[in-house]
């Protein structure tokens, strides 16, 4: 079998390889994603989002910097269908009802694993405005981007180009400060840029309870390096580098406290080539990337190594007066998994009452290897009103069978402000690791097939889109910290977006709304209650079955953001955002808390002249109980909180 995959690694590098060498040179090719107002994720090469093969858009530059944001999760709360919840240590992002539903990339590398679905560390990890852009794609992406390009997708680009810079940021209650370097560089041979960010926070909430130990939690910091050189816009090498520890203090259902920790170190090198000749171009991408993970509470310790190694190539020939596009690709990766964690045997509250304080709970993992190849295919053709497209996707993996994922949809203009797009496709998501351990070639991965639409309209300034959608996942297995792993089901969603947009030089506004719902099976949990032990025969485990809901995040949820330009140095912008009722279950007690509605007001004023930056943030003005879904109860959302923030030019 070994001999076979190796086979199977010197055919697939050698189609990668040799096409390249055999290519011309050429320095005409610009490089995928160098201008702001073009989106790259939905084919692959540079295109504006109305006319892209998807449901999509960008938010620039100009939006990320004069809005009140702090992090990137801040950032995309405030777009159509994607509602972002903080937990104790992380963040659980929805897309369309979807939990975790969205493949997330940085600079085109996927920031994802084939031992966890939750990987989604786009707080204080991330420096936000080193981000020139962010690509959204709404809808499966699996054709070009294969697993984990579930319910959507989103790039975030780092910027490559500017003055060199350096920055400040500072506030409370959090005690938060920060610093970055931007440096830009262009030598004869090679350009390139260095971005160097630190950030450190005191744990919100920070102190702990429980019999016989009483505390605080440490401060969190975090690390970013990227870096990118470029020659001839036709070859770049790019890395990044981040490292963080935060602390958090995690409560039960009756309020007992105690401290946790995790880390996340993460990186990647990657190398691209473009050529071209004629109508023709080819592109080569190789990474690699490696993904720690390290969870600790208490004396429950999980841990887990992932390194991947990833290889494509992509050709693309334009037909018929360029009014058809053929994109062809294939592509490799490899993951080596270390310490993934299966299953935890134990609730750990049940662990931290006086009866039961001298046992801990069991954690079991496993290592394992995993390779998918994958061909695809993505046809464009443009006829008169309409652009037509198709792709399909083989990949062949050997734990699971992902098997063929397909794609269909047109645009229609009618006139030059009305578009209709309409999209049709299938994607799948990585399993958790715990389905790795079954029979080899036979697990299959959770799966959707959604049906999405969406009306754009242009006049005067105004911007409007509506996009309804349908989806239905099968395969589904969610996680609970007391049930473990739930038995596979399905679940099937109907909603809308929609959003409007009123855009000039000295003052904007906009509203988006999502609405859905959402039915199909419940969550089955099945727990080991004990094991019967007679001498001479086969012990009998005894276990019991829970049910709990689908957790889909706000069914109705949206926000109104503005700005104001004052003066010519002077802007003021504002974000009232709201969503409806949640419930928080409790698996063990078969009890469920509904949360209350939520409406949150942050408002920003930005000073612009010459060299010099500076902001003034404040954060969630008027609700200050709001209450977010933790780990094992529900856990307050952070408190009213004023920053600033210095840059400097030069």
């Amino acid at each position: 079998m070994k001999g076979v995959l190796r086979g199977k690694k010197v055919f697939l590098l050698a189609i990668l390889f040799f096409p390249a060498l055999a290519w011309g040179f050429s320095e005409k090719l610009l490089f995928v994603g160098e201008d702001v107002k073009v989106l790259t994720v939905a084919s692959k090469h540079p295109e504006s989002p109305e006319e892209a093969p998807a449901i999509c858009e960008v938010i620039t530059r100009e939006e990320i910097q004069q809005g009140p944001f702090r992090t990137v999760a801040d950032l995309l709360r405030t777009k159509a269908g994607i509602f972002v919840t903080r937990r104790e240590m992380d963040f659980r992002p929805y897309f369309r009802g979807v939990p975790e539903g969205f493949l997330l990339l940085y600079d085109g590398v996927p920031l994802t694993s084939d031992s966890t679905k939750a990987l989604y560390d786009f707080g204080e990890e991330m420096d936000l405005l080193n981000i020139e852009r962010v690509e959204i794609v709404r809808g499966p992406a699996s054709v070009l981007w294969g697993p984990d390009a579930f319910a959507g997708l989103i790039n975030l680009v780092p910027r490559r180009k500017g003055h060199p810079h350096g920055r400040v940021f500072g506030g409370s209650p959090e005690k938060d400060f920060s610093a970055s370097l931007f440096l830009p560089f262009q030598r004869k041979l090679f350009s390139g840029v260095l971005n160097l960010y630190y950030y450190g926070r005191k744990a919100f909430p920070e102190g702990y309870s429980f019999p016989e130990q009483h505390g605080e939690v440490g401060r969190g910091e975090f690390y970013e390096a990227y870096f990118s050189l470029e020659r001839a816009q036709a070859l770049r090498l790019s890395g990044r580098l981040s490292q963080g520890r935060r602390p958090a203090v995690m409560r039960d259902w009756e309020n007992y406290s105690w401290p946790g920790e995790r880390r996340l170190p993460t990186g990647f090198l990657k190398l691209e080539t473009h050529f071209r000749r004629g109508e023709s171009v080819l592109r080569t991408t190789f990474y690699y990337e490696f993904l720690y993970r390290r969870i600790q509470e208490l004396f429950l310790e999980e841990e887990f190594k992932n390194h991947i190694f990833y290889g494509e190539l992509l050709f693309d020939r334009s037909f018929l007066g360029k009014t058809l596009l053929l994109t062809l690709g294939s592509s490799w990766r490899h993951n080596l998994v270390r310490d993934a964690t299966v299953s935890v045997r134990g609730y750990l509250p049940a662990f931290l009452r006086e009866s039961r304080r001298q046992f801990r709970p069991l954690v079991e993992t496993a290592n394992f290897e995993t390779d998918l190849y994958s061909l695809f295919a993505q046809i464009r053709r443009k006829l008169g009103h309409f652009d037509l497209w198709a792709g399909l996707r083989f990949s062949d993996h050997n734990h699971y069978k992902p098997g063929l994922t397909h794609q269909l949809g047109a645009l229609f203009r009618w006139r030059r402000d009305l578009t209709l797009k309409l999209v049709y496709g299938t994607s799948y998501r990585t399993p958790y690791a715990i389905q790795f351990l079954g029979r080899h070639g036979e697990e299959k991965p959770e799966k959707m097939r959604a049906l999405s639409a969406e009306i754009q309209f242009k006049r005067g300034g105004w911007k409007f889109f509506l996009s309804p959608f349908y989806q239905r996942i099968s395969h589904h297995i969610a996680e609970d910290p007391f049930g473990g792993y739930s038995k596979p089901f399905k679940q099937y969603f109907l909603g809308f977006e929609v959003g409007l947009r009123r855009q000039t030089v000295t003052r904007g506004l906009s509203f988006s709304f999502t609405g859905f719902n959402h039915w199909g099976d419940k969550e089955t949990y099945q727990v080991l209650d004990y094991v019967i032990i007679i001498p001479g025969k086969t012990p009998r485990p005894h276990y019991s079955f829970y049910e709990k809901e689908f957790s889909s995040g706000p069914k109705i949820f949206g926000e109104v953001e503005f700005y104001q330009r004052l003066s010519s140095w002077l802007l003021l912008t504002g974000r009232l955002s709201f969503a409806s009722r949640r419930q928080f279950w409790l698996l063990k007690e078969g009890e469920k808390r509904r949360l209350s509605p939520s409406t949150l007001l942050d408002i920003s004023l930005r000073y612009q002249r010459r060299s010099f930056e500076a902001s003034l943030i404040f954060k969630n003005l008027l609700d200050k109980r709001f209450l977010n879904p933790g780990k094992f109860s529900p856990l307050r959302e952070e408190p009213f909180g004023a920053y600033g923030r210095l840059t400097w030019y030069w």
